[in-house]
């Protein structure tokens, strides 16, 4: 299945204009659960990650399904059934979702946590006009992490101008993350189109407005925390051939992630958000490992997998 995006405005490098994004149940799956953010009243590692993740899942799983041809993603009965109310919430978090969708597979960007996520990290208020999310791309070496603010839309309809103006608002508080080269800012656009088809419009704005001061290995340990303590509340969490892996309760399927980088995680929690900048573990474990694994920009090293014996009706019948 297929997600339709657009890019509009002027871009900081060369984009095609329309992309057919192709996204597997694996990776809608996955976008769901990363793309969580703690609870607003809780810091670091207080809040529920792995029913957080249960939950992100379900909201997915019961509002969007395949179409009827079998080439896109579209809204489905139970959303339809939502009163207005609902369908905004819904509709916020499916444009989420989206975003982490085409920030990796359109723009290239392996890493997406919410600002608000890292604010809380650090201690900061959340106070003042800021984006939803803060985007990372990681190459081989620190001379190739690029980064950008994300602020994603979602609407029920067709698209709407003044929803994407309001986002581009948002998008151009730019941050400034240690070690880090800011390229674009990115306003994102999920709406169902008139055929119920699931699509996106992306725009990169000019910069202006405040910046954040976010550090790159503060940035890592928040991305990897929410799936990492997750895993660590399950009753499967184990090690096995260099990875950590764990079973998601009530689904068909697991999550594994590197022994290198849980590692990393572990000793980076314990600094201070200076010391974490001048350790340098969490960037250092995903520069050896894509230098090892020959993977590089577009991946974060989390890995979702279906339980073996599971064929493509099998997935398509989890949006039943």
């Amino acid at each position: 299945m297929n997600i339709e995006c657009s890019l509009q405005g002027a871009w900081s490098r060369p984009l095609p204009r329309t992309h057919s994004l192709p996204v597997t149940v694996e990776q809608l799956v996955a976008a769901s659960a990363l793309v969580g953010l703690p609870t607003i009243a809780s810091g670091l590692g207080a809040s529920r990650p792995l029913l957080e993740m249960i939950w992100r899942i379900a909201i997915v799983l019961a509002n969007v399904r395949p179409s009827a041809d079998g080439f896109s993603w579209s809204r489905s009965k139970a959303y339809d059934r939502l009163d207005r109310s609902e369908k905004i919430a819904v509709s916020y978090f499916l444009g989420m979702v989206q975003a982490q969708l085409t920030a990796r597979g359109v723009l290239g960007y392996s890493h997406l946590v919410h600002v608000d996520a890292l604010l809380l990290a650090e201690g900061v208020p959340l106070t003042g006009m800021r984006p939803d999310f803060v985007a990372v791309q990681l190459g081989k070496r620190r001379s190739e992490v690029y980064g950008a603010t994300v602020e994603a839309k979602g609407r029920t309809n067709g698209f709407d101008a003044t929803a994407l103006a309001a986002a581009k608002t948002q998008a151009r508080v730019i941050p400034m993350i240690s070690g880090l080269t800011p390229r674009e800012t990115i306003a994102a656009e999920a709406h169902f189109g008139d055929s119920s088809e699931w699509a996106a419009v992306l725009e990169d704005p000019e910069w202006e407005g405040e910046r954040l001061q976010i550090g790159l290995e503060g940035y890592l340990m928040v991305y990897y925390e929410t799936v990492i303590e997750a895993g660590r509340e399950t009753d499967s969490w184990a090690l096995g051939d260099e990875e950590f892996r764990y079973s998601i309760p009530g689904y068909p399927f697991g999550v594994r992630i590197p022994r290198r980088l849980v590692e990393a995680y572990d000793k980076t929690v314990l600094l201070s958000a200076e010391e974490r900048e001048q350790s340098g573990l969490m960037s250092e474990a995903c520069f050896t490992l894509s230098k090892e694994h020959q993977r590089g920009a577009g991946v974060d090293y989390i890995s979702l997998e279906f339980s073996s014996g599971l064929d493509d009706d099998d997935k398509l019948r989890l949006f039943d």
